[in-house]
């Protein structure tokens, strides 16, 4: 373990799937052991990966390599995706896991660097940690659990001037039109269906109490999960950072009192001695995501109503109010 664990010195990146899914769980357990993976590594996965993302940039060289354009080459693979040569491109890779289109790493690895695989190129950035991890299990949210996901503008070492995982990431919602969520040790990090990236600081939560703050993340997690809870749902919803942070901030509320939805329930039935199918709809979708909220907080109830409702409203103006 300590040899996957460390490399020249150097402490390698640990990532977890959100839900703490096992290698061995997974049908991957010839690759690495356990929830943990540790990266940049070469193992059979990565090797797959390098596979497909070699073949991708053969045919994006191919297609665009001589082509006179003033767009950076980025854009240019971009342009790929867009009609009338997205709906050709997408029967064809119908069946892919992941996609390259706009993604461009470094192609070290390849060649004589036996420990990389030799041959092709592009296998020490097809080892790290989220391309491979999404490659088994694409659009499962993963955690970063001892340092933050590499990029372009913070690349890991030996990786400058070359596109990292969060390209990567951007590269896959880009294509498949799904959005995606991961987080670091310092940011929850969100990705919409057309690439964009936005990044929530983690630090920003730290005017909350100790209590409040495993209370959040615990939920935090949980609510990511039950929305994405499939890999090959393309429907799967996932919040935003802010988004996910209001929810429970809300059942917290609704569990210490402070947000009085008994009487706002009783106005509503006061108001309409029948009320419509929708609304019904709508109350039972409320009690479903309180029930949620307490079953996974249940252990911390006693913290929340300790607090009180005053609580709450004061930590939401010490941070500026709702976030």
């Amino acid at each position: 373990m300590q040899a996957q664990m460390q490399t020249g010195g150097r402490a390698l990146a640990a990532t977890v799937w959100m839900d703490r899914a096992t290698a061995e769980s997974v049908g991957v357990g010839n690759s690495w052991r356990g929830e943990v993976r540790y990266g940049a590594s070469c193992d059979a996965v990565s090797l797959a990966v390098r596979e497909v993302v070699d073949d991708f940039r053969e045919y994006i060289e191919a297609k665009v390599g001589g082509v006179k354009s003033k767009l950076p080459k980025r854009e240019q693979e971009v342009d790929l995706l867009s009609l009338p040569c997205r709906p050709k491109l997408a029967k064809t890779l119908a069946n892919c896991k992941v996609v390259a289109l706009g993604w461009r790493p470094s192609p070290f690895g390849g060649g004589q660097v036996e420990e990389w695989g030799g041959g092709k190129n592009y296998a020490k950035a097809c080892g790290h940690n989220e391309v491979a991890m999404f490659f088994v299990r694409p659009f499962v949210p993963m955690e970063v659990l001892n340092t933050h996901v590499c990029s372009k503008n913070s690349p890991a070492p030996g990786n400058e001037g070359h596109d990292g995982c969060l390209e990567f990431l951007s590269a896959q919602c880009r294509f498949f039109r799904r959005a995606y969520s991961l987080w670091d040790d310092k940011y929850f990090h969100f990705i919409d269906q057309n690439g964009a990236h936005e990044a929530y600081e983690k630090k920003r939560l730290l005017v909350r109490s100790e209590v409040e703050l495993k209370i959040l993340l615990r939920n935090m997690r949980h609510l990511l999960l039950t929305s994405s809870s499939s890999e090959d749902n393309a429907s799967s919803y996932y919040y935003r950072p802010s988004e996910l942070i209001e929810l429970v901030d809300l059942y917290m509320d609704i569990a210490s009192g402070a947000f009085p939805l008994h009487a706002v329930l009783s106005s509503s039935s006061s108001a309409s001695a029948s009320p419509s199918p929708s609304a019904a709809a709508s109350s039972s979708t409320i009690y479903k995501k309180i029930a949620s909220f307490l079953l996974v907080s249940s252990s911390n109830n006693s913290n929340i109503k300790s607090n009180g409702g005053s609580g709450h409203s004061a930590r939401r103006n010490s941070s500026g109010g709702r976030i």
